[in-house]
């Protein structure tokens, strides 16, 4: 019914209530090129016309990703990368000794560039004059135990060794509760949803990877169950309070690959609904995206649930039964359709 035109890529989109469209947009030039590097936030009217716009890109030092949130004031909360030197993760407590430790002093090409040193997540809040009002560092926060992350525990390199090396804790997804003044991250690489108390800055609570901390059999996550719960998610959302909806993508899980929706109650670590394949009448092959993903509970109980590489989206029940469809016909610039009278050209596709 309506569509907006830039001239970069983009990557997440979130329409506003005020009609306007909000978007992370890809610079050309910012890099390092790890999945989901975007580098500008553009805002456009129903009209078409950029009103609003910020660059999240210094090189060599910051790089804007993924997702963002806008926050009831009307500010963003947006998620970066930042450069840390080898010297520095030595110094923060990397152990050296370590498989595949060269590949943070060597270096390693990633589309044609060479990138040293470790690129940790930040989160920051911007006001709409594009001012700074709050920020918070992985690495103000390294440690070991349940309040810190670890600077020693890695992704496997089976699954990516730009996940294993510099991409390092790869946050995909932000949400912010007002209620509670807590922030939810999600980091795909270590299985993990992370709450934030905003005042002051400490992990209250985390949930899908018990033996990040230490609480759990290590190693646990990718290609290995183990008390993992979840497997390269995104898409964080509050629910309430105290529970917040998760996209779990299932990406390795070692019993089966299957994407699932979930919504656990981070005070306790207790799932409260999920919506598995089975549990939707389809088969974990229909339902399941390696990367990307979203779900989002909707006003009157039921879920939206979206498996980004086939283009499929459903509408479920709370009670798991679908009442709406919808799969993308558009994939890699041709149109798949249905040739019987619906579009196409007699062999199912129209381009």
């Amino acid at each position: 019914v309506h569509e907006w035109v830039s001239k970069y890529d983009a990557f997440y989109a979130e329409l506003l209530p005020n009609g306007n469209l909000a978007r992370h947009s890809r610079l050309p030039e910012a890099g390092p090129n790890f999945g989901g590097a975007a580098g500008l936030i553009e805002e456009f009217n129903w009209d078409g016309e950029v009103v609003w716009s910020y660059q999240v890109y210094e090189e060599g030092v910051r790089v804007g990703h993924h997702t963002f949130e806008v926050m009831p004031n009307g500010n963003y909360m947006l998620l970066g990368w930042e450069h840390k030197s080898y010297d520095e993760m030595v110094k923060a407590g990397r152990d050296v000794n370590l498989p595949g430790h060269s590949v943070f002093k060597d270096g390693m090409k990633i589309n044609g560039r060479m990138v040293e040193g470790i690129w940790p997540d930040f989160v920051r809040e911007i006001n709409r004059q594009g001012e700074t009002v709050w920020e918070w560092h992985v690495w103000d926060h390294l440690g070991k135990g349940p309040d810190k992350i670890d600077i020693n525990v890695f992704l496997t390199p089976k699954r990516s060794p730009v996940q294993a090396g510099p991409d390092w804790t790869h946050f995909n997804g932000v949400s912010y509760n007002p209620n509670t003044d807590q922030v939810a991250l999600t980091s795909r690489n270590l299985g993990e949803v992370y709450i934030i108390d905003k005042k002051t800055g400490n992990i209250v609570s985390r949930w899908g990877n018990p033996a990040n901390y230490g609480e759990g059999k290590f190693p646990s996550g990718y290609y290995d169950d183990g008390d993992t719960e979840l497997f390269g998610p995104h898409a964080p959302d509050w629910t309430s309070d105290t529970t917040v909806s998760i996209f779990d993508n299932g990406d390795a899980r070692l019993s089966a690959n299957y994407s699932r929706a979930v919504e656990v109650d981070v005070t306790t670590g207790k799932i409260v609904w999920q919506g598995r394949p089975a549990d939707v009448g389809t088969t974990p092959s229909n339902f399941y995206t390696a990367t990307q993903g979203g779900c989002q509970k909707l006003p009157n109980g039921n879920w939206l649930i979206t498996t980004t590489t086939p283009g499929h989206i459903i509408e479920v029940t709370k009670d798991k039964n679908i009442v709406w469809e919808y799969v993308n016909p558009v994939k890699q610039d041709k149109v798949y359709a249905l040739a019987n009278g619906h579009g196409g050209n007699g062999d199912g596709i129209h381009k």
